[in-house]
């Protein structure tokens, strides 16, 4: 079959989303799957059985008692939650809601509701979990009043959903826009790396002067990679995360710039001039958007070089290498 390049969307733009859509054959009992370059693929039901069982459950999970970063009970309104900004749910305090999506290919956008503006739909990140993996994503209050997701173990999520609302089966919730029928059909993931800033770049450096030669070894390292799968290669997707230190602008801006930093650096270090590959280099900054560990501020409140360690975790550039469809 004649190999295609599917594009994702990541983050806050829309690279060619995947449009997909199902029509019944009784003859051949195969889905006709449409790919964005208008390719028309016949998938069986036994492949699409399989995609289906692949797809990531995510569960959005708000507290009965909302605690603000200030330890305040929170009287914010529901949560407005959008995947590939199709609205799923307004996620109230003491309810939750969960949704099927094909794993690395959707964004999440979250915002409070209000009765005198549009929820902002889009701005929205991609979790990455594993084929069939499953999410816990709890609902707070984050910096300047917006709402945030942070990630939360199973055991924590469970007893949490005990005592909470489950929407999904609550017919006075409103009505979910979320097509979780779409099937999947997505380039696998080659390799992910997760390189902390530490070992990247100098303190608060986001050019090319500022990497550490240890980042410059670990950048040749994922080029080579690049160079010697590069006709199996569609994208390579650069993602910068902060931690929630300094303001929401500043640390988004430090990321974008540490993101196309290493984008440029590993595009100078393929063989091959990368227009001629094909290859698709995305770079993108969160801020301090998708923090690993949300709760530094609360562990060491007062201890300033424990709160610095704790936060490097959040530190980082993520660097995914997608493959191509076959």
């Amino acid at each position: 079959m004649k190999k295609i390049m599917f594009k994702l969307l990541l983050g806050c733009s829309i690279f060619g989303v995947l449009s997909c859509s199902i029509a019944s054959d009784s003859t051949t009992k195969d889905s006709i799957v449409s790919n964005d370059d208008g390719i028309r693929v016949a998938e069986s039901e036994k492949d699409f059985d399989k995609r289906q069982r692949e797809k990531v459950t995510l569960f959005f999970i708000r507290d009965k008692n909302i605690q603000t970063s200030q330890g305040q009970v929170s009287q914010a309104p529901a949560v407005d939650v959008f995947i590939n900004e199709d609205y799923l749910g307004s996620i109230w305090e003491g309810s939750y809601k969960s949704v099927k999506v094909c794993p690395q290919n959707y964004s999440v956008a979250v915002d409070y509701s209000s009765p005198n503006k549009f929820a902002n739909r889009y701005n929205g990140r991609m979790y990455d979990i594993g084929l069939g993996g499953v999410a816990y994503l709890q609902l707070v209050d984050g910096k300047g009043g917006k709402p945030t997701i942070k990630y939360i173990d199973k055991d924590v999520a469970q007893k949490m959903m005990a005592n909470t609302k489950n929407l999904v089966k609550d017919n006075h919730s409103t009505i979910s826009r979320v097509d979780e029928k779409i099937p999947c059909v997505l380039p696998p993931v080659i390799k992910h790396y997760e390189l902390n800033v530490k070992t990247l770049f100098a303190f608060n450096r986001s050019d090319k002067a500022g990497i550490l030669q240890e980042g410059k070894d670990k950048i040749q390292e994922i080029a080579s990679v690049i160079n010697t799968n590069k006709a199996n290669i569609s994208l390579v997707k650069i993602a910068g995360y902060t931690d929630p230190s300094g303001s929401d602008a500043y640390n988004k801006l430090l990321s974008e710039r540490r993101a196309k930093t290493i984008a440029r650096l590993l595009g100078n270090r393929i063989q091959k001039n990368v227009a001629d590959t094909g290859i698709e280099f995305q770079s993108l900054g969160y801020g301090e958007d998708g923090l690993l560990d949300a709760d530094c501020s609360k562990k060491y409140p007062n201890n300033r070089i424990r709160r610095i360690a704790c936060d490097q975790i959040n530190r980082r550039v993520e660097i995914t290498l997608y493959g191509i469809d076959e």
